[in-house]
């Protein structure tokens, strides 16, 4: 099984309720029909997330972590380099106002997480709050232009203490903005 689409698996996974957790040992997971969780949470676990129709549950957290606690997390900035766990801008507005939090990476994650395209650097926006986190060294985060958050966005960095970088970055949430990590 090399990924688990939403969409397949002929509107079943719409018709669960309760909290959805897909941790895949191999492969990918992709929304490809609408999906809303009901206000339950969601959590994935991939080499790789494709989102192409809405994800929601209001008042949830929704957490994306790769399968590898040190593959490189690409956000923002398209598909990123082979064998990156991407979630380009296209994909972060099926996320649908009204999660608690989106979460990306995980406690154990040592991963090199890359947010806006560092080539040609733009705006990422989130209308919710965003938490990013590579905790274990070397784990770092890299922004690249705006950071924006709209509605009730806020934005967390958790890092390894060996360093974050702000390239030529501004961030701007409506809510918090807490950086935990040397910048």
């Amino acid at each position: 099984l090399d990924t688990i689409s939403v969409g397949e698996v002929a509107g079943a996974l719409t018709q669960l309720s309760g909290e959805l957790y897909l941790h895949i040992l191999a492969g990918d997971f992709s929304v490809t029909a609408a999906y809303d969780a009901g206000g339950d949470p969601i959590e994935v676990i991939a080499e790789d997330v494709s989102i192409e129709q809405t994800l929601a549950s209001d008042g949830a957290v929704l957490s994306l972590i790769p399968r590898d606690p040190g593959q490189s997390i690409v956000i923002g900035a398209g598909e990123g380099a082979g064998g990156s766990f991407a979630l380009d801008q296209s994909e972060i507005d099926y996320l649908q106002n009204g999660f608690a939090q989106i979460q990306i990476g995980e406690a154990a994650g040592y991963y090199p997480i890359q947010i806006g395209d560092a080539t040609t650097p733009g705006t990422v926006s989130f209308q919710d709050p965003l938490w990013v986190q590579a905790p274990v060294a070397p784990g770092a985060v890299s922004i690249y232009g705006t950071l924006l958050g709209e509605d009730d966005g806020s934005f967390t960095l958790i890092g390894s203490g060996t360093g974050s970088s702000l390239n030529d970055a501004t961030i701007q949430m409506a809510g918090d903005i807490r950086l935990d990590d040397v910048i």
